[in-house]
């Protein structure tokens, strides 16, 4: 399977410099780490490993929750910034939680975990036996938060 890209706008930029895979550089308040006025959330984000991989290659989570977490996060900072506010709220995508249906093949797996990289507290997979089903109760839950305004809700 090949590895995720960025878009070609972003790679195709000479002032936002995106790295090879066309994700744009940023701190943890997800604004980028040179231009003041660009921000990036979810699966824009260039995320930095805390650890050294190994032989087999592999690609950093870009799953709908940390992108959720994420978008929350650069709203919230442009109000700051807006407001004339100086601290942002910062949060690095190795400490987001991990809440994932994940499809394995005829499938699925629920993942959570209290942070998506390594050290965890607690992190566990459960085969999910009614397969599609929860992806579709998902889906109803988070439109009904969206529509009701409920967003700060995981």
């Amino acid at each position: 399977m090949p590895p995720f890209i960025g878009v070609d706008f972003v790679t195709n930029s000479k002032s936002i410099k995106a790295n090879p895979s066309g994700y744009v550089p940023v701190g943890e308040d997800y604004r980028h780490v040179s231009i003041p006025n660009v921000w990036a959330a979810g699966i824009a984000v260039e995320v930095k490993l805390p650890f050294t991989p190994g032989k087999v290659p592999f690609s950093t989570p870009k799953t709908g929750y940390p992108s959720d977490e994420t978008g929350k996060i650069v709203a919230e900072n442009i109000i700051r910034v807006d407001k004339g506010i100086e601290k942002l709220k910062k949060k690095s995508w190795g400490s987001i939680p991990g809440l994932c249906i994940m499809a394995a093949g005829k499938k699925e797996v629920i993942i959570i975990s209290d942070k998506l990289f390594k050290p965890r507290n607690f992190a566990i997979m459960i085969p999910n036996v009614i397969f599609d089903f929860s992806k579709i109760l998902f889906e109803k839950y988070f439109l009904w938060k969206t529509r009701h305004g409920y967003s700060r809700l995981p």
